[in-house]
């Protein structure tokens, strides 16, 4: 017996067989009995094509005694993509120094770098494998399992089908490394940064224009993607970079997370912008020290986990929305509509170049933590919407921007100061927008609102129905806090639609100015600082007691309205008492300011020097009625001649202006503003000085020494003798002192060639009389002299409205007019009381008596032509009605009158009474000629003080009086 046939089969030893498997059932085989946990780590199924590994494999197989070996064909698998076979090829054995690749079964592919600088890239080949390159060792073998023998399988390019993972897993190693990947289709990209400074470029493959949803996972000190064309969802990739991350070559591209730190991450290129969107996926972050992105369409960056530090260049044709989670700067931003927001406490939007495309339509709108603040460059925009928090307290601005928009609305919230100051280029609308919801406003917690425009500013509310009956729910610009001011100034115009209501909480001096050439109010408007502590509301009509102002349109008088600041017609002074031993005291009487009006200033030069100047403050308005007491010295009263006072016996003039509280300045060159009347919308005026909050010109006089020109007032001096009488307010009225008697003037003067109608007189001596109207002021005691010397009135006093005028300028009492002849004849024409400027006739009983005349010799008269012609108005003629000269040869000349030597030529017509020639005269109308006042007046009976008012009024009225003349 053969001994190693028996050694062979001898139970003592194992028996080996040798059997031949087919490599691929064998490795199947295997995997089928490891564990899953073996799985998971995974191992190499796939191992390419076998031709070149030879036709059999011979494995050891450990069996019992009854084994024997045997030998089987190997039998080829059919190949998985019978239009592309798989390409393995062994390698012969080598040391590898570089990178390596190996095919992990059922894992991923992996290429590992070494500890020095690799150069490494992948490549897709025509037939679509990919293929590892190493730029210093060339092919990188692909380890894709080892023989029977324990020898490692390699291939210099694999079918990425058959990584079962779909992953290209990159390990750079410790070396500064450069890898770039064409990634095919089939791949997703893991490269992990073992150290150095690496730097990844990835390729996207051919997606058949699908949108290529890749998981990338890289990290590198620099990232570059290139789309190839395509638009990419990275949605599930996480890019992280120590210095850039690119991506370019795309159409529309979906974040996933995104970590640059302090690099940059720039999207697309001046050149070649995205042809779509750049977005973001949900619930991921960006973090980028720079953003710069050119694209075609929108850039939506809105996760508030985002960190981006800076938008140094984004150029979009469509709409741009980014949020950052830190302090973001903008460089320069161009887009349709723009959308920023940075959130976080210390969180500040620091505005460079932003500007929409089309800023007749674009709007912007920037959202901070805690301040917008910007430099030099204008932001461009329609609607600028700003909101900023001011949530730290770190500098007195929480938004300081210079602009170029049309439309403003802004709010600075929270108790920090904080100011809001916005320098525009040209026009602006405040709290304003496109959306008109009323809800528009310029608004600080606490700090003061500054806009300058280089043209008009204007504010308007678009609901006026909502504003409450204090004018305070619905305010447009509210200043709020300790730094609450307002501060307008406007190149052009400043205007103020109906119902629009401005509210600073400061109320120190300026605290609300608006400076503009030319301001425009409308109805309903107010200006509220302190919180009711002063509130203007109406500045025009302004009042003008000489009229010399024009207004647009011109006002009528008899229409009554409401001037702003005080009422004319209300203003009144008493009649001066005694105060002290020989001092006077005077009441002044205003109303001033318009409904809900308060803090008003009444400013008043008393025209004196003892105490000229007071000034009384914080006044409510409401048409509400002020009196105002001075007493002037005895030294006042004889030696004052201020505002235009001549005489101790001229009326001490007084000047008052009327100012809204301090706290609210407006200036310009004319006011604007629509009046409550059906009849007129709205009044324009000049105002003289500028200052549209006050009715003074601050231009004249000094601080010192102010010059007020609107108010006007007098105080009537009484009577005295030495020492100063006035007229005390007593219980017992004391005994009058008898003044002396007036000097009655009179005159001579010779007339000649004077015709009464066809007669012709010759010359003759006459006296002619002085005749004038003259004022009394009354006194109260019946036995009294009067309070005043009687003053001399205009020949003019009787036309149109100047008894009116008259009457309104005098202080309350009783005053009477005559009508003196200068032999000392005076009659009563006229006894009124006044009250508040308004007269009321005190008796219809005046003296009515009939002119006596002497009867002059001389020729005869045709007394029914002369009563005729005097009753028709023809005594005179037109031209010498009018004359400024006495009637005859001159001024100086005398006038003879010679009447008819027979005395029954004289007789009356009517009654043949020769005798008493004056007694028809007595019954006629007999004009005489005055030649002291160098002005002809027509005597005439005089009636009741009513019936002469009546016809005085109808003549004046029609233009038919002739100055000077009393006509029945």
């Amino acid at each position: 017996m053969n001994p190693r046939a028996n050694d062979r089969h001898s139970p003592q030893r194992p028996s080996v067989q040798r059997v031949s498997w087919t490599l691929d059932r064998v490795v199947q085989s295997l995997i089928a009995r490891l564990p899953e946990r073996w799985l998971s780590q995974g191992t190499a199924v796939e191992l390419g094509r076998l031709d070149e590994l030879g036709s059999h494999q011979e494995l050891a197989q450990v069996g019992s005694d009854q084994t024997c070996p045997t030998r089987k064909p190997i039998r080829r698998p059919a190949p998985k993509k019978p239009t592309r076979p798989t390409y393995g090829r062994r390698l012969e054995p080598r040391i590898v120094l570089n990178a390596t690749a190996e095919l992990l079964a059922m894992g991923d592919l992996v290429l590992s770098g070494d500890g020095f600088v690799d150069e490494v890239s992948a490549n897709t080949l025509p037939n679509g494998d990919i293929q590892f390159i190493d730029a210093n060792t060339g092919i990188i073998p692909i380890r894709v399992g080892e023989d029977a023998f324990g020898n490692p399988i390699l291939v210099d390019s694999i079918d990425p089908g058959v990584v079962a993972t779909g992953r290209l897993h990159v390990d750079l190693g410790a070396g500064d490394d450069q890898f770039s990947v064409d990634l095919p289709a089939e791949l997703d990209l893991t490269v992990i940064d073992g150290g150095g400074t690496d730097s990844v470029d990835v390729t996207v493959g051919d997606h058949a224009g699908n949108l290529a949803n890749l998981d990338l996972q890289i990290t590198a000190e620099t990232i570059s993607l290139d789309a190839s064309g395509q638009s990419l969802d990275l949605q599930s990739s996480e890019l992280t970079a120590d210095t850039s991350i690119t991506i370019e070559n795309a159409i529309d591209v979906n974040l996933g997370n995104v970590d640059v730190g302090s690099g940059t991450l720039t999207v697309g290129s001046t050149g070649q912008p995205l042809g779509g969107e750049l977005t973001q996926a949900a619930g991921t972050s960006l973090t980028a020290s720079q953003l710069d992105a050119w694209s075609v369409g929108d850039v939506e960056l809105e996760q508030t986990a985002n960190a981006i530090a800076r938008i140094a260049n984004l150029q979009s044709d469509g709409d741009v929305s980014i949020v950052s989670s830190q302090t973001m700067t903008v460089d320069a931003l161009v887009a349709d509509n723009i959308e920023l927001v940075v959130v976080g406490d210390d969180s500040d939007l620091l505005i460079g170049s932003v500007e929409v495309s089309d800023p007749t339509v674009g709007d912007v709108r920037l959202t901070a933590g805690d301040d917008i603040l910007g430099g030099n460059d204008e932001l461009l925009a329609d609607d600028l919407i700003l909101r900023a928090s001011n949530a730290t307290d770190d500098g007195p601005d929480a938004i300081r921007l210079s602009t170029n928009v049309n439309d403003l609305d802004a709010i600075v919230a929270g108790n920090n100061a904080g100011d809001l100051t916005i320098t525009e280029a040209d026009s602006i609308r405040l709290a304003s927008s496109d959306a008109a919801s009323d809800a528009e406003v310029l608004q600080t917690g606490n700090g003061a609102i500054r806009v300058t425009a280089g043209g008009t500013i204007s504010i308007d509310d678009s609901d006026s129905n909502n504003d409450g009956a204090g004018l305070v729910d619905d305010q447009e610009i509210i200043a709020g806090g300790d730094r609450g001011r307002i501060d307008f100034q406007a190149g052009d115009d400043f205007i103020a639609g109906d119902s629009v209501q401005l509210a600073a909480a400061d109320t120190s001096a300026g605290a609300v100015t608006v400076s503009a050439t030319q301001v425009v109010l409308g109805d309903d408007f107010e200006i509220n600082t302190g919180d009711g502590v002063g509130v203007a509301r109406r500045f025009g009509p302004r009042p003008d007691p000489d009229e010399l102002q024009p207004t647009n349109p011109v006002l009528d008088p008899e229409l009554g309205i409401e001037t702003a600041f005080y009422d004319i017609d209300s203003v009144q002074t008493s009649i001066l008492e005694q105060a002290n031993a020989n001092d006077a005291e005077g009441v002044l009487s205003v109303d001033i300011g318009v409904a809900g009006e308060n803090g008003l200033t009444l400013s008043i030069d008393w025209g004196a020097a003892t105490n000229r100047f007071e000034e009384l403050t914080d006044l409510a308005g409401d048409r509400t009625r002020v009196d105002v007491a001075h007493v002037y010295t005895q030294s006042d009263i004889l030696n004052s001649t201020l505002n235009g006072r001549t005489g101790a016996t001229e009326p001490l003039a007084v000047r008052f202006a009327v100012s809204h509280h301090e706290s609210i300045v407006i200036t310009g060159d004319s006011i604007e503003q629509t009046i409550p009347d059906p009849m007129i919308t709205s009044v324009s005026e000049p105002v003289p000085g500028g200052l549209v909050t006050s009715t003074d010109n601050p231009n004249t006089g000094s601080a010192l020494t102010p010059v007020y020109e609107s108010g006007r007032a007098f105080f009537v001096i009484p009577r005295i003798d030495v020492p100063v009488a006035f007229f005390p307010v007593r219980d017992v009225i004391p005994e009058p002192v008898t003044p002396p008697p007036p000097v009655q003037l009179t005159s001579v003067i010779l007339l000649s060639d004077v015709d009464f109608e066809t007669a012709e007189a010759s010359a003759s001596a006459i006296t002619i009389r002085e005749e004038y109207f003259q004022l009394r002021m009354l006194s109260p005691d019946p036995n009294g002299d009067d309070l005043i010397e009687p003053v001399r009135l205009p020949e003019n006093v009787l036309q149109g409205d100047r008894l009116n005028d008259l009457f309104a300028g005098l202080p309350d009492g009783a005053y009477e007019i005559e009508y003196v002849i200068g032999d000392g004849d005076q009659r009563t024409i006229l006894r009124v009381d006044l009250r508040g400027g308004q007269p009321k006739i005190l008796s219809d009983d005046l003296d009515a008596g009939l002119l006596k005349l002497n009867w002059l010799e001389g020729e005869s008269v045709d007394w029914n032509a002369l009563e005729a012609d005097a009753l028709e108005g023809n005594l005179l003629d037109a031209d010498e009605s009018n004359s400024d000269e006495p009637r005859g040869n001159g001024a100086d000349s005398d006038q003879d009158l010679s009447l008819p030597d027979d005395p029954s030529a004289n007789a009356d017509p009517r009654t043949g009474d020769a005798s008493n020639p004056n007694a028809a005269a007595v019954e006629s109308v007999l004009p005489v000629a005055a030649a002291a006042s160098a002005i002809p007046v027509a005597l005439v009976p005089f009636s009741r003080a009513s019936r002469f008012w009546k016809r005085t009024s109808s003549q004046t009225s029609t233009g038919q009086n002739v100055p000077g003349e009393c006509q029945p």
